[in-house]
């Protein structure tokens, strides 16, 4: 199950307290202060790593609190630390203070981090600081000092982590225009596929390589339909996952009337509606690249008619592929590489 949103609330350990205690051994009756300080406390981490593909692992539990520090000893010994937790989470992890009460943050709140390099780490909360012996506190004053301070409280709080996978490329269509199609025959992605709506529940990343220019990350997004930007479909969470691309490529079934569809020119305008109504980001002020996908399927004269009707409707050139057959996608991957690497040399692939 692909899960990319979670609430957590973590509780990092608190110091450990100062210990006041007076030296006492045989011929020195009066040794001194030897009270050691306390050890700090625990903290809750997150760390970055490519090995989680969503925040899955940390759905099944709400609670993390890390172990407080030790109270310090005599004989100047300081109590040991509390020993940290660490919570990995894939690159593209978003944090929000969440008060308690709400399952949101409150609107135009801004993240406190947004993790997106791997292994890098983010303390979530500090651990408190350790108080001090009653060793710290003596001066030629006050030679056996009666004070310690006591440990330092833990920093807590109810956080909302939010994925939004970091890729180049985000496909975008109505379910069963093969988007799943697409990606599994130009990279290393095995999304579930099938000739049926919906066969896509959760966003799939590949990876094209491109030889010395790279890699080229394409996401997969499960299909839309009317009223995705409102939420319908579960389609405000998955249209959340192309925010960070920076081109769509927007893929059309050219046989939608042939099997009950829509034409290439409303399954257009359904899509671009949802993204012009996307309230988070200008969805639809990205660069995009259209192509009618399933081209096989028709005859060559009625899929070049309908290309032409759709780039009269997009006023931008319309590409003719078969994500089954590969006809045409190997340009499409190139004309990509050309708009995210303008400085680019052939060959990519």
């Amino acid at each position: 199950m692909f899960v990319d949103r979670v609430i957590v609330e973590v509780q990092a350990g608190r110091g450990g307290d100062g210990c006041i205690s007076m030296l006492r051994e045989a011929f020195r009756p009066r040794g001194g202060p030897d009270g050691g300080d306390g050890g700090d406390g625990g903290s809750v981490n997150l760390k970055v790593t490519t090995q989680r593909a969503s925040l899955r692992h940390l759905a099944s539990r709400m609670h993390y609190k890390a172990k407080g520090g030790e109270n310090g000893k005599k004989r100047n010994a300081s109590g040991k630390n509390g020993t940290s937790i660490t919570l990995e989470v894939p690159p593209g992890t978003l944090i929000f203070d969440l008060p308690k009460g709400l399952q949101e943050p409150p609107e135009g709140v801004e993240p406190l981090a947004d993790l997106t390099i791997a292994n890098r780490e983010h303390v979530l909360a500090h651990g408190g600081k350790g108080g001090k012996g009653n060793a710290r506190f003596a001066t030629a004053l006050n030679q056996a000092p009666q004070i310690a301070t006591l440990g330092g409280v833990g920093m807590g709080g109810r956080y909302l982590l939010e994925l939004k996978l970091i890729a180049q490329v985000g496909i975008v269509g109505l379910p069963n225009a093969g988007k799943s199609t697409f990606i599994a025959r130009v990279s290393n992605a095995k999304p579930r596929i099938a000739s049926y709506p919906f066969t896509t529940l959760v966003p799939n990343l590949g990876v094209v390589p491109l030889g010395y220019e790279g890699d080229l990350v394409i996401a997969d997004i499960p299909g839309l339909i009317e009223g995705a930007s409102e939420g319908k479909g579960l389609g405000d969470e998955f249209l959340r996952h192309v925010e960070r691309t920076e081109i769509l490529l927007h893929l059309i079934d050219v046989t939608g009337p042939e099997l009950g569809g829509p034409d290439a020119i409303e399954s257009y305008r359904t899509i671009q509606g949802e993204l012009e109504r996307y309230p988070k980001a200008n969805l639809a002020g990205k660069i995009q690249v259209v192509a009618l996908n399933k081209c096989e399927a028709l005859d060559p004269a009625e899929v070049e008619k309908r290309a032409a009707a759709l780039a009269k409707e997009t006023q931008a050139e319309v590409r003719q592929i078969s994500a089954v057959s590969g006809q045409g996608v190997d340009e499409v991957i190139k004309e990509l590489v050309r708009l995210l690497k303008p400085e680019a040399k052939d060959p990519w692939l």
